[in-house]
């Protein structure tokens, strides 16, 4: 077994499913995998094969043209003026389709008011116990027959203003992370501190935001199911591919990062793979496919800045900030190995 090959193929081979890709990146792609692997695939038992593959479980769920319509426009103009100017639009459409694709009508109409009002979304995921769900310190408990949703989460992108918020938190018992859709009053109980200069010229500020909150089932995000953040991320991270591909070659253009023949085609093939599982319903091989295109986005972003090819400080930042929003390489690899090694496991395990 070539370990290079064999567990870089999880990437590449998830990739090609959609568009073949130039053999510098295919290349480039497994040594990182090669870097990215950790104590647990490198010492135990490992798969000889991973050619069986789950079940496809396809959906009908599909953002609709609006959005699609919308997203592209939006990607044109990043590649005309950066990412600056038309960030917090892309972001705003995000919310809108989240909201559009998994909230009942009444949190529609609470929505519609609080905008109304003034006020702006903001999505807490990224959380202050790390990647996994099962380490989350924003948990729900309940506390003298009240449910109290204690919340830390970092990096948040939002507004001076008042603010009302998603927040993926933890459940007792649950195998998912749950979203709670928080009123801006609910919010105002929360702390809220600047964590790090603002980024993208100065255009996104991002906060830290701790704080307890009483909630009930009725802030609960659930006409998605279960699996409500995993669709939603599905959806939004081709849409930010392909505009993080797009702001690179307006980087390029204004002399603030060298592109080589290489890295042009690696861009071209990156964001046709995303513009293809953009208009994708969700399904388990989308899923897959989405998460190695954010591993390759991430890993293009990283290599332009290891390379000494992104020139100034601030546009590094940017970039390698970009390869941990939303599914660092490491995440994504980590989910990708663990569902191809549910049906490929060595069969000593699987009689166990």
């Amino acid at each position: 077994m070539n370990y290079t090959h064999h567990y870089g193929n999880l990437i590449t081979d998830a990739l090609e499913s959609v568009s073949p890709l130039p053999e510098r990146l295919r290349a480039d792609l497994h040594r990182s995998v090669v870097g990215l692997l950790d104590s647990a695939l490198i010492i135990e038992e490992p798969c000889a094969s991973f050619e069986r593959k789950p079940a496809e479980m396809a959906s009908t769920l599909q953002v609709d043209e609006r959005f699609a319509g919308a997203l592209d426009r939006i990607v044109a103009a990043v590649e005309a003026d950066g990412l600056a100017p038309h960030y917090m639009k892309m972001m705003r459409e995000f919310a809108t389709a989240m909201f559009t694709l998994f909230s009942t009508d009444e949190q529609m109409a609470k929505v519609r008011a609080w905008v109304a009002a003034g006020s702006s979304s903001c999505f807490l995921m990224t959380d202050a116990g790390g990647p996994s769900p099962a380490h989350w310190k924003t948990q729900v408990r309940m506390a003298e027959g009240t449910q109290m949703l204690g919340v830390d989460k970092v990096w948040a992108m939002g507004g001076d203003g008042d603010l009302f918020a998603i927040v993926a938190a933890s459940v007792p018992n649950g195998l998912y992370p749950t979203a709670f859709l928080l009123s801006p009053e609910q919010c105002r109980a929360l702390r809220r501190t600047e964590a790090g200069p603002a980024m993208l010229d100065g255009v996104i500020r991002l906060q830290n935001v701790k704080g307890k909150v009483e909630v009930s089932n009725a802030d609960k995000l659930t006409r998605g199911g279960p699996t409500m953040l995993n669709r939603l991320l599905t959806i939004v991270r081709p849409q930010l591919v392909r505009c993080l591909m797009s702001h690179l070659k307006w980087l390029a253009r204004n002399g603030r990062a060298e592109l080589d023949d290489d890295t042009r085609k690696a861009i071209e093939s990156i964001q046709a793979i995303a513009a293809h599982l953009a208009v994708r319903p969700y399904g388990n091989s989308v899923v897959t496919q989405v998460m190695a295109a954010k591993f390759a986005s991430n890993e293009l972003l990283a290599r332009l800045v290891a390379d000494g090819r992104v020139r100034t400080p601030a546009d590094q930042r940017d970039l390698l900030a970009f390869t941990k929003m939303e599914g660092s390489s490491y995440r994504c690899l980590r989910e990708i190995y663990t569902k191809a090694y549910a049906y490929n496991r060595p069969a000593a395990l699987k009689a166990a």
